[in-house]
């Protein structure tokens, strides 16, 4: 028998008074070209997106140009699998090693409820992923993870559909079932996509950027097909916008970032892990 227990008075979400999620305030002061394409950039602020194209092809000059866009125009904060230069200002790393330290946090402060005496591992898993969903909605990933671009460098390393039970998997799974209710941007890059795991991302992944060099020096043009728009209060998925096409120059030099270029923010063909 489960011991139900009635309260004098009732609890209610709305007593909490949270306040209404507006979304995203506009950086003042930005000029009227700057302001036009941060409102661009505004329709994919939310929402899972796979970035792919050839080795080479501008996939992280994309995600790192918009995790800093992003920051800058939004004070939005970032969350990278990798050390970026020191340039890129305030991240926070959390990649394969904080996910799996997370996850034995999680597991060691909730078994104690006895969950591990059980013999059935699907129990398990469940109960692993309703905490690890508490956590991110409750705990201290809702501190780390609200409002935030969440950037995956290399998404095979925590979504590979070879090894669908591993706890990276069932993480990131996890997290893509809750980013509407984290207000969230996650990005991940990966040359093939029959590489990703279908459950854990990609039916998630209603935003797919394809990214390719052109014949000029730094120039990449990114194409984003948006099947779906996320706002502050609304979410229309399944239908076809016109796809976005970004042109961009990796060593133009932007006046936000000091005169510098986005190639300044990172090592462009060795990741900092």
């Amino acid at each position: 028998m489960i011991d139900v227990v009635r309260r004098a008075e009732p609890e209610f979400a709305d007593d909490e008074n949270d306040g209404h999620d507006e979304g995203f305030s506009i950086r003042e002061g930005l000029s009227w070209s700057a302001r036009q394409f941060i409102e661009k950039l505004n329709t994919i602020a939310r929402g899972v997106m796979l970035v792919s194209g050839e080795p080479g092809g501008g996939k992280d000059l994309f995600c790192i140009s918009t995790a800093s866009i992003f920051k800058y125009a939004f004070n939005r904060p970032i969350i990278l699998d990798f050390k970026p230069n020191r340039l890129f200002g305030q991240y926070t790393l959390f990649g394969v090693n904080e996910i799996i330290d997370t996850i034995r946090a999680i597991a060691k402060a909730k078994r104690v409820a006895g969950i591990e005496e059980s013999a059935d591992k699907m129990e398990l898993a469940q109960f692993m992923e309703e905490e690890t969903t508490k956590w991110l909605l409750e705990g201290e990933g809702y501190d780390l993870f609200k409002g935030a671009v969440y950037y995956i460098s290399e998404l095979k390393k925590v979504a590979h559909n070879r090894n669908p039970m591993s706890r990276t998997n069932k993480f990131v799974g996890t997290l893509c079932t809750v980013w509407r209710h984290l207000d969230l941007l996650f990005m991940g890059t990966h040359v093939k996509e029959n590489e990703i795991d279908v459950k854990a991302f990609l039916e998630y992944a209603k935003l797919r950027t394809y990214c390719k060099q052109t014949l000029r020096p730094d120039e990449f043009i990114v194409v984003v097909s948006r099947g779906m728009y996320a706002g502050a209060d609304f979410v229309v998925s399944n239908v076809r916008f016109k796809p976005l096409i970004i042109p961009i120059n990796g060593r133009e030099p932007r006046e936000y970032l000091g005169g510098k270029c986005f190639y300044d923010l990172y090592h462009t063909k060795h990741m900092r892990f």
